[in-house]
């Protein structure tokens, strides 16, 4: 939904019905037209606990039927009402000035972005998914029929640039195919929203390296181990293999 008129004693509000896809789908890559105010949306589904021992509630027991909705104003204010069975709803306002890391998630990324906003900044440096791709490229290598030994690991090491701003411009340019971020979604994303969704397509890097404990040599698997423990004085850690892009 778009709202326009939010200042004023009546205002518009224009809806679209999400048919197949789910809202994040929705609105990804999405521009809402400069004359609307704000931008949101409203989701039905189970509300479910996250446990409560003095309720006696047990982590995802269904509490009933929840509608979320869900609003977010041009100058970042984000207000949202959930509201379960026929109880009062719950309502929160958050402003970028108050909280500006609050509501961090990937509904919230493609709705700011969908109005042009920023997203909370990165919370993980670049080398994190450097590291996330390392992990994920030796073990496509060890469940292969390929050899896996020191120089195996060494030369699957990626070489990212040290910065996100860096390598959102690159994938934007089309490198990077393994991150599996389009292009274009790329360059619409900010460095916030980029580093979530690069970071979000992994598995558990500690999970990941456990299973290659049982797939490597111990000393392959240990070499591979000292080498992510060393990245941030390693030289391949920092500089990229592709010059940084030029704005």
């Amino acid at each position: 939904m778009k709202v326009r008129g939010l200042d004023t004693d009546a205002f518009e509000l224009a809806l679209a019905p999400i048919a197949d896809r789910d809202v994040y789908d929705a609105l990804l890559g999405a521009t809402v037209p400069d004359d609307f105010d704000a931008a949101g949306f409203v989701v039905r589904g189970t509300a479910r606990s996250l446990g409560d021992p003095d309720r006696r509630l047990a982590p995802g027991e269904r509490l009933g039927r929840a509608s979320t909705a869900v609003l977010c104003s041009r100058d970042g204010t984000v207000a949202s009402a959930l509201r379960v069975n026929d109880d009062e709803p719950l309502v929160q306002v958050v402003s970028e000035t108050t909280s500006p890391e609050a509501g961090v998630g990937r509904l919230l990324d493609v709705l700011r972005r969908s109005l042009g906003l920023a997203t909370p900044a990165p919370l993980a440096p670049v080398h994190t998914v450097s590291d996330n791709l390392w992990l994920h490229r030796v073990l496509q290598a060890a469940v292969g029929t390929a050899h896996v030994d020191r120089s195996t690991v060494d030369a699957l090491r990626p070489r990212l640039p040290a910065t996100w701003t860096d390598l959102r411009w690159q994938c934007g340019d089309g490198s990077w195919p393994e991150l599996e971020v389009d292009p274009e979604l790329a360059r619409w994303m900010d460095e916030g929203m980029f580093a979530r969704v690069c970071l979000g397509a992994f598995a558990d890097p500690l999970e990941v390296t456990v299973e290659l404990s049982e797939l490597l040599a111990p000393d392959v698997w240990s070499h591979l181990v000292a080498r992510l423990a060393t990245r941030r004085t390693d030289p391949l850690s920092g500089a990229g293999n592709l010059a940084p892009r030029v704005r």
